[in-house]
């Protein structure tokens, strides 16, 4: 499931992420039924659908699927027969509820911080591409007062060469053979 979601355009929506996470966790309740209800060992595959949500949905959405999560594996408890068999299993399957809980606030706190690094990484890369765009206008202002400040000088170059008369002496052939 976790391989193909992303893969699923109709689960690219809220509804279909809750939908998909609905699924793990009927799925995982159906293997934890199947595999020996609350002395199951597969008691962690409600932690998938809990950490999920814990990604995807927020703190409110974590919450919801760790009460559905423990309800569910809670719900196991009901098949034993009699109340003797309550006070011998209850104090493991809390322990393991408390322990999806935890895992599903732990996976909702990272979530965050990733949320919020990921907010300032892309502030950081607006802040650094409007910065080269400023850098390029600035190079091509250099570059522009390069080119004017050349047409200048061979502007007062041609200026200076043409308001000084040529010295009829450097126009004689006996001049360039002394020389």
């Amino acid at each position: 499931m976790q391989i193909l979601e992303p893969k699923i355009p109709a689960l690219a929506s809220t509804k279909g992420r809750v939908a998909g996470i609905v699924l793990k966790l009927v799925l995982g309740y159906v293997l934890i039924g199947e595999t020996g209800g609350i002395e199951s060992r597969n008691w962690p595959v409600l932690l998938l659908p809990v950490v999920t949500a814990a990604t995807l949905l927020g703190l409110a959405g974590t919450l919801v699927f760790i009460v559905l999560a423990a309800g569910a594996y809670l719900s196991f408890l009901a098949w034993l027969a009699n109340s003797q068999a309550w006070q011998n299993y209850l104090a493991e399957p809390l322990v393991r509820v408390v322990f999806v809980a935890m895992g599903g606030i732990l996976a909702y706190a990272l979530a965050e911080d990733l949320r919020i690094q990921t907010r300032r990484y892309r502030q950081t890369a607006e802040q650094l591409a409007e910065a080269n765009a400023q850098l390029r206008q600035a190079e091509e202002a250099v570059r522009r007062s390069e080119r004017l400040a050349a047409l200048g000088q061979l502007s007062a170059a041609w200026r200076t060469s043409c308001a000084t008369p040529w010295e009829p002496s450097r126009l004689r052939p006996r001049y360039w053979r002394a020389r």
